[in-house]
Parts: structure tokens; C-alpha cells; sequence
């Protein structure tokens, strides 16, 4: 933009030099030579900018969504795993209060045979 605005005040300068008094078809002329300047720029500038970023974007969107998808998959194996260590955890207690109950049943038939070995004693 600056390098623009620098060579559009070396025109306008030079044209300046070359016009000592500014005429309305000089002052003409010069828009037309700084219109035309200007697309001149622009037009390549624009084309080569598109040609080149286009790709860059899609390079760019193709990487996102590759890294999105794997921050997908890894979220689904991390839930997964959860997953799995809530079902063992359930397991787990589901197992201790089957213990504890036959643990609590083995204690009353020990209990119950002390007591019927005591009546046969008597």
C-alpha cells in the first residue's frame, strides 16, 4: 500500500513538473494516467493474491477439519474408556455386596451349627 501511495506521488509529482499550470485537461490526463496505474497494479496483484491464497486456505480448512476430526476421535476414546472404568467400578460394588452378603450368611450358619452343637452336647 505504502510502495502504491509513493509511486502515485512520483506521477503526480513528475506530471506537476511537466505541467508548470494545471489545466483542467492536464489535471484529466493525470487521473487517467493514476486510474490506469492503479488497475494496472490491482488487476495482477488481485490474481496472484486469489491464485496463491486460494489453496493456502484450502490447505489450511483440509488441516482444521483433519484436526478437528482427530480431537473428535480422541474425546470418543477418552469416553469410552470412562466408560468402561464406570462399568468395572459398578462391577466392583455389585461384587463386594455379594461377599458381604455371603460373608453375613456364613457367619449365621457358623452360628447356627455352634448353636446346634452346643444342644446335642447338652
Amino acid at each position: 500500500m505504502h510502495k502504491e501511495t509513493l509511486k502515485e506521488d512520483q506521477i503526480i509529482s513528475s506530471a506537476a513538473r511537466v505541467h508548470n499550470k494545471p489545466t483542467k485537461n492536464s489535471i484529466s490526463s493525470l487521473l487517467n494516467i493514476l486510474t490506469a496505474f492503479r488497475s494496472s497494479l490491482r488487476a495482477p496483484t488481485i490474481q496472484t493474491h486469489v491464485r496463491r491464497t486460494v489453496p493456502e486456505i484450502s490447505i489450511e480448512s483440509q488441516k482444521r477439519a483433519k484436526e478437528e476430526h482427530t480431537r473428535k476421535q480422541e474425546k470418543h476414546e477418552m469416553e469410552k474408556e470412562l466408560h468402561k472404568w464406570d462399568i468395572l467400578l459398578a462391577e466392583t460394588k455389585v461384587d463386594g455386596q455379594q461377599l458381604r452378603g455371603l460373608n453375613r450368611d456364613i457367619k449365621e450358619s457358623e452360628r447356627s451349627r455352634a448353636y446346634m452343637n452346643s444342644l446335642k452336647s447338652a
